[in-house]
């Protein structure tokens, strides 16, 4: 998927130069009247294009453009003085979700448990691959202090006692917080190497 691409190539950039905090990936998603309404942010630093001589405009333009957003999204773009990215969100009916739609969808399995897909997944971490030992320690030092968030609507699972990350060939339990009317878990992008990964919750 495109922007799944281009989001990577920003976060190998981002931990060679060791500025976690220019990276910021957001995810919310909510369930009222029968509808998911999902939105998804996510923001890069102009200090991180200055420092790769990249143009934060085409990053932009890339984005937007992105087969990967369904297609009834209503797309937002975010160029401030200080950051360049996009927010898009999404009500989708499951119901009469496209297939392209269901990508988004958490899926509530007959155990309970709900699956929650992830938006950066089965990436290919192969520029981290070609650095020297101390290189890609660097990289995977910092990739696994920065976080992909998702808030998630406690009218989609409560109470939430378990969160793992579930790859092909590994599983990882994570973080999550209470956060009143939501749950707030956070990925570290180090786990993003592990191949197609979802979340997995349980009551």
């Amino acid at each position: 998927m495109k922007a799944k691409k281009l989001l990577l190539t920003a976060a190998v950039i981002l931990s060679t130069f060791m500025f976690t905090g220019c990276i910021d990936i957001v995810e919310n998603i909510s369930y009222s009247d029968s509808n998911y309404n999902i939105g998804i942010r996510i923001t890069l630093s102009k200090l991180l294009f200055a420092m790769a001589n990249e143009d934060p405009d085409k990053f932009l333009n890339q984005l937007q453009s992105s087969d990967d957003i369904p297609e009834n999204a209503e797309i937002n773009p975010i160029n401030s003085e200080l950051e360049a990215g996009v927010y898009f969100k999404v009500k989708i009916d499951p119901q009469n979700a496209t297939e392209e739609q269901k990508e988004f969808l958490p899926l509530v399995k007959k155990d309970g448990k709900v699956i929650i897909p992830v938006f950066l997944y089965d990436q290919n971490f192969s520029d981290i691959e070609k650095m020297d030992a101390e290189s890609k320690g660097i990289a995977q030092a910092m990739l696994s202090t920065a976080k992909y968030r998702v808030n998630l609507s406690k009218k989609i699972i409560s109470p939430l006692s378990d969160v793992k990350f579930v790859c092909d060939s590994e599983t990882h339990p994570v973080e999550y917080y209470d956060m009143g009317e939501m749950y707030c878990i956070e990925i570290p992008f180090i786990l993003l190497m592990n191949g197609k990964c979802h979340l997995e919750l349980s009551k």
